[in-house]
């Protein structure tokens, strides 16, 4: 192969990776608004409180009140957004992201 046949074929290449890219934001994004949708017909909307099960990396099971803010694409995955409980019961503007699998959530 010459030179410019490698350049030909590499950037073939790299539209194919744009492409491809453009799918995979296309159905996460898509995946987001399905779970957004799921917990819609919960009545779980952002700012709802509720109630979260989730498996820790140990195995125990945990439950915690917060507050459902949304979802995320974080590190490659999409993942649960929540807004802490102040001791005072409102929500803090700090959100975190739950490390292990939701097992359930319900609206408080």
């Amino acid at each position: 192969m010459t030179k410019e046949e490698y350049q030909k074929r590499i950037n073939e290449l790299k539209r194919q990776k744009e492409a491809l890219d453009a799918q995979i934001r296309q159905v996460r994004k898509e995946f987001g608004d399905s779970l957004l949708r799921e917990l819609g017909e919960q009545g779980i909307t952002p700012g709802t409180k509720v109630s979260v099960k989730t498996k820790a990396w140990r195995g125990d099971e945990i439950d915690i009140e917060t507050y459902f803010f949304g979802v995320s694409l974080e590190w490659g995955e999409m993942k649960y957004v929540f807004r802490k409980i102040k001791k005072d019961g409102s929500m803090s503007q700090v959100s975190q992201y739950i490390g292990g699998p939701i097992i359930s959530i319900h609206k408080i």
